[in-house]
């Protein structure tokens, strides 16, 4: 047997769904364990879900994790059926893993890990760690969302239910950190208590320095969510990075700057580099000071309401609006989500404040008939900076309202005034549903005689040329990415979270060996 290797279990060829194995020194490590959209899509929509009374029965048929039996969830085995009838690989069916590393919380690399066994350890970055909380901790009760903490399953009449909310309790993950561990007595207590009714056996994270045998080394880099991490892990055939997904044109550029440099002294063996945007060799590269600039010139000429529609895990462009808003003398209402996001931010980073102390933050109050527990919580903990619709109505050029496709109907209740803008901060359109849903925003906006800045062509997917400016990539141009892997110097290439992997072969292939994954295709060092 080889002394290392790797081998892409899922996301070859597509952006999103990574999950790599990495195996050396007697050691078995999951490099990140995403959602594969891509096929997921091929299969399910908003209103099709996996069954989660079905366990892994669904996502297994589909091929949509790979066919390793004893990574996943003992309760999710529904006895009598068998979700890997298509037959297992010799080579994972006994496969156990000593951990799963990490880079981020975006849902394409963790999405999956509501699957994982919950005692298998999570590697990553303290902000990382607190977000996924913050993100399952205001989601819609669902299998899918559980990545911090898992409710367990029973067999009722044949099918998987999750224990009653006063009987069972969620069971938070392990996850273990190469950051140093200070928490403040709020971190501990958001990190060790549940925001909902369900009680919750917390687990403290713990700081290490190695997984069994592979020593692992983090880098902060710059992405469109804090946290953030690339890795380098020691085997015996050498050092292997991964870039997770990064780019150096955003607030924290410096930063992956200085993972590469560090990486480039190990002589790494191995480059795992992403590639979301190598087939946009056109792409302009807007920087978030150009954001930052562009939404401050569309705000300042307008009298009206200004609704932010960005990402609601990119705290950056948040943050970036927060600026614009004291600017220009508004405040910024934000959703539950965005308010406990935010905390999770400040308690491990102290980089903004907290939102109960932040002068220029509201909460915006929903008008629902009945609340969840969380957000019962969430309005208890911010009734300083609570406001409703009606009050937003009344005084509207005073406010910049953060509202996401998803929170159209509340307009509403707002009732915007002439010369209301609504300014779309986030990616284009990529498939057919989503430039659906920019059909139906431009409906509402014209409804309410809205102008919109940004939004995506419903034909095209793209802004109108007149209306760019207002995103900012969360991943690096392919310029920037060839410095990086430039820099860094590996002896081999493996492009990832890439739909062009062969523009690595055409443009690094001269300098090194490029090895162009295929799934469940093991690589040997």
């Amino acid at each position: 047997m080889p002394e290392s290797v790797l081998n892409v279990l899922d996301g070859a060829g597509v952006i999103g769904g990574t999950k790599i194995l990495l195996q050396s020194r007697d050691t078995n490590l999951l490099l990140d364990f995403g959602t594969n959209f891509s096929h997921c899509n091929r299969y399910f929509e908003e209103y099709l879900r996996p069954r989660a009374s079905r366990g892994l029965l669904d996502v297994a048929e589909l091929g949509l994790l790979p066919p390793a039996p004893r990574l996943y969830r003992q309760d999710l085995s529904l006895p009598g059926t068998n979700p890997w009838a298509k037959g297992v690989p010799p080579f994972l069916e006994r496969l156990q893993v000593d951990a799963v590393v990490l880079t981020h919380a975006h849902l394409d690399h963790c999405g999956y890990l509501s699957y994982i066994q919950s005692q298998t350890p999570i590697v990553c970055s303290l902000t990382t760690a607190f977000l996924m909380k913050g993100i399952q901790d205001t989601s819609k009760g669902d299998l899918e969302k559980e990545i911090c903490y898992v409710i367990p399953r029973e067999v009722k009449n044949g099918v998987l239910h999750s224990g009653h909310w006063k009987t069972v309790a969620s069971k938070q993950r392990v996850f273990l950190t190469l950051d140093e561990l200070k928490l403040s007595a709020d971190a501990y207590g958001f990190w060790a208590n549940p925001i909902g009714s369900r009680p919750m056996v917390h687990t403290p994270i713990q700081g290490i320095k190695s997984v069994k045998n592979v020593k692992i080394l983090s880098y902060e880099v710059d992405h469109s969510i804090p946290g953030a991490t690339a890795f380098a892990l020691e085997t015996e055939a050498g050092w292997i990075a991964y870039t997770g997904d990064i780019r150096l044109h955003g607030n924290r550029g410096a930063r992956t700057q200085a993972f590469a440099e560090a990486v480039s002294k190990l002589k790494p063996k191995v480059l795992l580099c992403e590639g979301t945007r190598v087939t946009r060799l056109d792409d302009a590269v807007i920087t978030e000071a150009d954001v930052k600039d562009r939404v401050a010139e569309v705000i300042k000429n307008t009298s009206g309401l200004v609704i932010a529609d960005f990402g609601s895990r990119n705290i950056e462009r948040l943050l970036t609006f927060r600026e614009v808003a004291s600017d220009s003398k508004r405040q910024l209402v934000l959703m539950t989500r965005d308010v406990h996001l935010l905390r999770a931010y400040h308690l491990t980073t102290g980089q903004c404040l907290e939102p109960s102390q932040d002068p220029l933050l509201r909460l915006y109050q929903e008008q629902k008939s009945t609340e969840s527990t969380a957000e019962k919580t969430l309005y208890e903990t911010y009734k300083n900076i609570l406001i409703d619709p009606t009050e937003i109505s009344k005084k509207q050029a005073q406010f910049i309202l953060c509202f996401s496709f998803w929170d159209l109907n509340e307009l509403i209740e707002v009732r915007p005034v002439p010369r209301s803008i609504y300014i779309y901060s986030s990616s284009e359109a990529y498939d057919e549903e989503q430039k659906a849903d920019m059909g139906r925003l431009r409906n509402w906006l014209e409804h309410f005689g809205i102008k919109p800045f940004g939004v995506p062509d419903p034909k095209t997917g793209k802004a109108l040329p007149e209306e760019v400016g207002f995103h900012s990539s969360g991943h690096a141009s392919a310029d920037d990415l060839l410095q990086v892997i430039n820099f860094v110097n590996p002896e081999v290439l493996i492009p990832i979270h890439t739909e062009n992997p062969q523009f690595f072969v055409e443009r690094c292939g001269k300098e090194r060996k490029v090895i162009l994954p295929t799934t469940l295709q093991p690589i040997p060092f």
